[in-house]
């Protein structure tokens, strides 16, 4: 058997990016938002999967985190949602400036130059591309100052045996040339894969007063579309004669994020919001969410509607997988980089043979890159 990796994770959460990772590495910490998100849950998991790993919740100063030696893999999801599309504010240019969760790379990148990690790694929206390149450029200079050569690897979960469409941009350093463990060039794994099994039907997620429109909506559609056509709403008028909570807006009309994905495609980004089944007239059980997310059936969350937000918070447990792998990989290799570019590997519409690689020097404008699509509709049917 091959030796482990040594590699503590950042904003980790509910521990999916660290099951994925632990398949190569003994994970020696978790640091963590002072927010219960991560600890719960480990907490629930110490008998089963994580042990007396420790959970050292993050000070205000990131120096004060404790420091652990010969590092193999420093790996991280610091909150998204200052690039998110889900975020209005996220639209305002610039707005990420003044946005206290952009102390969390700063927290992490503190970390790296502390313990110099052999690899380190951080997902987030590829928005954060588009929306900050003053940022990606910074994160550059910062890490070809202490050793680093710099990738950003733009991915699609479905790739790596995820049933989500889940875009994301893994930011990555090494001081040795990053040998990439191969992915599927096609998703593989639908929906209706996932659900296809006995589930324990004792706790249902939902939407409350939302039931009845789910029967109007149809396969690939939002659950407020099927709502407004329940409600006979044609026009933008229409919904202004609806009924106003306090904060003005509509009673009773569901979330944008409340989605019916179609049987045999691929869910949709989960997002802290309750999915309906694709092909019964009900939202999904707890324990089919949990499967959808990327967890395994043993993994424990509490039974309550905020598990969404633990599950939804966290990286595929498929590609902390193969990020150790590739990690592993690199360090066995241990080739050196030839430059200090910024090399960048968009693999979101084709996967790992349809990649596109681009090579971007400090003085170099970002390439522009179209990070909303679909993976090209070349898997099985």
């Amino acid at each position: 058997m091959s030796k482990k990796l040594r590699a503590v994770g950042t904003y980790i959460y509910a521990g999916g990016f660290s099951l994925g990772v632990k398949e190569h590495a003994n994970v020696l910490a978790h640091m963590e938002d002072p927010k219960p998100y991560g600890e719960e849950v480990i907490g629930l998991n110490r008998a089963g999967v994580w042990g007396k790993m420790p959970v050292h919740p993050l000070p205000l100063d990131g120096s004060l985190w404790p420091e652990y030696d010969n590092l193999d893999l420093v790996f991280g999801n610091p909150p998204c949602a200052l690039f998110s599309n889900n975020n209005q504010k996220s639209f305002i240019k610039d707005s990420w400036k003044e946005d206290p969760r952009l102390d969390c790379w700063h927290n992490i990148m503190k970390y790296i130059s502390k313990t110099e990690p052999k690899v380190f790694a951080w997902e987030t929206v590829p928005q954060a591309y588009t929306k900050a390149p003053e940022l990606i450029k910074q994160v550059h200079e910062w890490a070809t100052s202490i050793g680093y050569g710099v990738t950003l690897f733009f991915h699609n979960a479905a790739f790596f045996g995820s049933c989500q469409n889940r875009r994301r941009l893994l930011i990555m350093g090494s001081k040795h040339q990053i040998q990439f463990e191969p992915f599927f060039s096609v998703p593989m794994i639908f929906i209706s894969d996932k659900l296809d099994g006995d589930f324990d039907t004792s706790f249902i997620l939902h939407e409350s007063n939302k039931t009845d429109a789910i029967k109007y909506c149809s396969q690939g559609e939002r659950l407020v579309k099927a709502w407004e056509r329940m409600k006979g709403i044609k026009t933008n008028e229409d919904l202004k004669q609806l009924p106003k909570n306090k904060n003005g807006t509509i009673k009773d009309r569901p979330s944008f994020n409340v989605f019916r994905p179609s049987w045999h495609d691929l869910a949709p980004t989960l997002c802290g919001k309750p999915l309906i089944h694709p092909i019964e007239d009900r939202f999904l059980y707890f324990s089919e969410f949990q499967a959808v997310a990327d967890y395994p059936p043993y993994y424990l969350f509490p039974q309550a509607t905020r598990s969404i937000d633990y599950m939804c918070r966290g990286v595929s447990s498929h590609v902390g997988q193969w990020l150790g792998k590739t990690t592993k990989n690199t360090i066995k290799k241990n080739v050196k980089n030839k430059h200090n570019n910024m090399v960048i590997i968009d693999s979101l519409r084709r996967g790992f043979l349809g990649q596109e690689t681009y090579i971007v020097s400090s003085n170099d404008e970002l390439p522009k890159l179209k990070v909303n699509v679909k993976p090209d509709k070349g898997y099985k049917s």
